[in-house]
């Protein structure tokens, strides 16, 4: 995988975090890592994401109120919080992705799966995310998740 910040969330695991939710997730990344407001179009040619679904998710993330939209010759979007106050669990209800929501006690062992790494993911916020740079190293978990899972390369 590659070291790049947030460049992608849920790598080979694609199955349990929906597009939606990785590009939420990204954006945020690289919202975070700016300086000053970044504008829809960079932050969809930096991340890789189409800049028409990104508007959408972004309008989400502004209603939700994660990010703030700055108008005018140097607007763009910024953080509304700081990444610390960002939980994916915020990240995922603000974007909907019905994809990202826990199963109640499937008797598929891939769903059960699935359901615990959301679980894992919504305790998470932005900026542990941030600190791990993404990467497949170790991830250290909230006391109440401790024991549960363990990150790391292989």
């Amino acid at each position: 995988m590659s070291s790049r910040l947030g460049e992608s969330v849920g790598g080979s695991g694609q199955f349990w975090l929906g597009a939606r939710s990785d590009y939420a997730i990204r954006a945020l990344a690289e919202i975070a890592a700016g300086s000053a407001p970044l504008t829809a179009e960079k932050i969809a040619n930096s991340r890789q994401i189409p800049k028409t679904f990104l508007t959408v998710i972004l309008s989400q993330l502004v209603r939700a109120g994660l990010v703030r939209s700055r108008r005018g010759r140097i607007g763009g979007y910024v953080l509304e919080r700081p990444a610390e106050q960002i939980s994916m669990a915020d990240v995922l209800a603000a974007v909907g992705d019905r994809a990202a929501a826990s199963p109640v006690a499937p008797a598929d062992p891939y769903q059960r799966l699935r359901g615990r790494l959301v679980s894992v993911v919504e305790s998470l916020t932005l900026a542990e995310l941030l600190a791990t740079n993404f990467t497949d190293g170790p991830l250290t978990l909230p006391p109440d998740q401790a024991g549960t899972r363990t990150r790391s390369s292989g």
